[in-house]
């Protein structure tokens, strides 16, 4: 199916070719309108199968209009014309000396000259202001002396030449004539109209946000299928039209229809077997989301019992419920869900596919759910380069820009464009006329929602690691075709030393002040900014619960960084020394370690929150007294809240590198 996209420079609209054989990606930058153009595209295709549908209504009620007309009496016209013709109007001629009789055809024409006619219902063209009869064609007009049902305005012009004429009979024929051509030629033009529209291969359009809320109350249970349905998959619902930033919260819904769905599956089958009926083991969505979860996450297997879901480790006998399901699991647990229950013949729109889900699995998740669901087609929108590149046969488009309202300007992206470091960066960043910031993590981490958030005049572009970032500064500087963006990079300050800092910032990457992003939240002005905002009474003994965090984790990030520290030392002595004078056994790791864990316990003794917070890199920390400081369950979505308001990124600003 072809969709015409309206371009920015109003030239030739661009066009996007979507169906159920192939899948579609829009990558492009942050601010591109890739949300904007799928919900652009969604509102085309639920148009234009509303429009085919119409179409085809139409031209079936035509038809049968068209037989009636065929087989029309002359009778019943001229019955149909004996009222119009039968009205006479006693009026006053223009000197209103004498009184004269007028037709029900002549006295519509003088209203209309006065303009005391305005309502005119289903005409299929009219000069306005109308001043006779021949300025309208079709339809009806409304006036008080004839009734609530309108004078039919064709009608009417033939009532008059059948007052006047002398064969009559020819009159009634031409006007069943000019019904019957008016018609066929209603139905040509719905039939070119569906021609043009060829067969629609998408009926409804169902989206998944990448904004979703995947909280969930344990006490669900199922409820009859006709009424579950819809709570999740309405198709006149326009659940896919919300609002691009509000939260889709449904993952409750999505249980209820799963189980609703498992229970009326089990209970036909259970009747055909006491029925002794012929009957096959049957496959409910709930089973096949369990079956594939089982394959791709052994370690995690997914059961179900009397219509409750469990998980267990197969490493300990102890199962927990989709409520206590990690972000990983439960975003898998629901993207699997919403696919497997989207309705037929839908076009599914997947914001961020990549979001929450492993690299390891990630191929091998979505070709089950576009080979399970062979009867859609899966339009995806994302900023990661690695899936586009993961899914050779998908069609990419490059989002390069987006102006309001609904104009862009977009780019098929060949083969040639996907290979080499560079060309990935090409892009994303060409896209931008913004200087870029290369930032640790991915798309869905802390790390980039923050930086977006404090660093709003940069183009924020995350890359993984701390190496990457390195890479990527390195690359836009030394190639020619970026010399109209500067590269910056921040990376975390776990496991550098000053001079490592220091000889960094030379090439324009920044290190935190702190070990990682997340650890921000705890230094002391900012968290008291936080529960100043929230209304809160900020723990006084929070440091200390920090403290006992950090020495009861220590073992972990002592590990992490000796291991950061050693492979740096070693890797800069080698590249100074030749091969054949290499004395490796001159470094002591225990020794390294210990004094890294004497330095810790310094810190701890001290109570130097801001030098124990550059050293932990645990993120279970934050975690953990956010959680019990803010009194939330989710803290990530807690950050995301808060990052909204000024004062906080104000004060965030303060601890985050000057970018220059």
């Amino acid at each position: 199916m072809q969709i015409k996209i309206p371009t920015i420079d109003n030239q030739n609209s661009e066009i996007i070719n979507i169906s159920n054989q192939k899948s579609c990606i829009l990558v492009g930058a942050s601010g591109a309108g890739k949300t904007r153009l799928s919900i652009y595209i969604g509102e085309q295709i639920e148009a234009t199968y509303k429009r085919h549908l119409e179409c085809k209504n139409e031209i079936g009620r035509l038809k049968e209009k068209l037989e009636e007309w065929e087989n029309k009496k002359d009778d019943d016209v001229e019955n149909n014309i004996a009222p119009y013709v039968s009205i006479k109007y006693n009026i006053f001629n223009k000197d209103r000396k004498q009184e004269v009789q007028v037709s029900l055809y002549e006295f519509i024409n003088i209203c209309l000259k006065s303009n005391s006619i305005t309502q005119f219902n289903g005409t299929t063209s009219i000069t306005a202001p109308p001043q006779s009869l021949e300025d309208i064609q079709g339809g009806t007009l409304s006036h008080p002396s004839f009734g609530t049902k309108g004078i039919d305005v064709d009608l009417l012009k033939y009532s008059e030449k059948y007052r006047t004429a002398d064969n009559k009979e020819n009159i009634i024929k031409d006007y069943i004539n000019y019904n019957k051509n008016r018609i066929k030629k209603r139905i040509e033009t719905n039939e070119e109209e569906l021609e043009a529209f060829g067969n629609p291969i998408f009926e409804k359009v169902h989206r998944i946000s990448a904004h979703r809320q995947l909280t969930l109350n344990q006490n669900l249970s199922p409820t009859r299928l006709e009424q579950a349905k819809p709570q999740l998959v309405n198709p006149n619902s326009g659940q896919w039209q919300k609002s691009i930033t509000a939260i889709q919260n449904d993952f409750g819904k999505l249980i209820v229809l799963l189980y609703s769905e498992e229970a009326e599956i089990s209970s036909e089958y259970t009747q055909k077997i006491r029925e002794k009926k012929q009957a096959k083991t049957p496959q409910s969505a709930l089973s096949s989301l369990i079956k594939f979860w089982n394959d791709i996450l052994p370690h995690r297997q997914l059961t179900l019992k009397k219509l409750t879901i469990e998980v267990q480790n197969i490493n300990d006998t102890n199962t927990y419920a989709p409520s206590e399901m990690s972000d990983g699991e439960r975003n898998i647990f629901y993207i699997l869900g919403q696919c497997l229950l989207a309705p037929k013949d839908s076009l599914c729109i997947i914001d961020e596919p990549e979001l929450h889900i492993n690299r390891s699995i990630a191929n091998d998740f979505w070709n089950y759910i576009k080979e399970k669901r062979q009867d859609c087609a899966f339009l995806f929108i994302t900023h990661d380069i690695d899936f586009v590149n993961a899914n050779s046969d998908a069609q990419k488009y490059f989002i390069k820009k987006y102006q309001h309202r609904n104009k862009w300007h977009i780019e098929n992206i060949d083969k040639k464009n996907e290979r080499g470091l560079l060309e990935n960066i090409k892009l994303i960043v060409l896209g931008s006329r913004k200087d870029v910031i290369f930032v640790e993590g991915g798309y869905d981490s802390l790390d980039f929602i923050i930086y977006s958030k404090v660093y709003n005049d940069y183009f924020i572009i995350p890359v993984g690691s701390c190496q990457q970032v390195k890479q990527q500064v390195n690359a836009i500087a030394q190639n020619k075709q970026f010399h109209h963006i500067k590269a910056y990079g921040i990376i975390d300050g776990d496991s550098l030393n000053n001079e490592e800092k220091q000889n960094n910032q030379t090439n324009q990457i920044y290190a935190l002040s702190v070990a990682i992003i997340e650890n921000i939240f705890l230094l002391e002005e900012v968290i008291n900014k936080i529960c100043k905002i929230e209304n809160i009474e900020l723990d006084k003994n929070y440091k200390d619960k920090i403290f006992n965090f950090v020495t009861e984790h220590q073992k972990s990030d002592l590990k992490k960084k000796t291991k950061h520290r050693l492979g740096s030392e070693i890797q800069a002595y080698i590249n100074e020394k030749e091969i054949d004078s290499l004395e490796l056994e001159k470094f002591e790791p225990k020794k390294l370690y210990k004094n890294f864990e004497n330095e810790l316990k310094g810190f701890i003794e001290t109570k130097d929150l801001n030098k124990v917070l550059s050293f932990c890199q645990n993120k279970g920390l934050y975690q953990t007294i956010l959680k019990q400081v803010l009194n939330c369950n989710d803290v990530k979505l807690k950050i995301i809240s808060l990052l909204r308001q000024e004062d906080v990124l104000d004060c965030i600003r303060k601890h985050l590198p000057s970018i220059r």
